[in-house]
């Protein structure tokens, strides 16, 4: 994994530790924010696919809601 992980997945790993690490609201947006910069959109959405594929599937709906309240389309 080292010798052939790119440079910008290790980072988003290493954010991924800090995130869990500090467990803040703030903490999670500064990971959310940077791994915008660095990863693709397909890249965020396989992270968020296994996120929500490992909650029980009313957690996932309970947890999708959430973020989109107040979002107008």
């Amino acid at each position: 994994m080292q010798s052939f992980a790119k440079d910008a997945h290790k980072r988003a790993a290493r954010l991924l530790a800090y995130g869990l690490t500090l467990d803040t609201p703030e903490g999670w947006q500064a990971v959310a924010n940077v791994w915008a910069v660095r990863l693709s959109p397909g890249e965020r959405a396989a992270i968020l696919m296994a996120a929500l594929h490992s909650l029980h599937p009313a957690q996932a709906e309970v947890i999708c809601r959430h973020a989109f309240d107040g979002v107008s389309s």
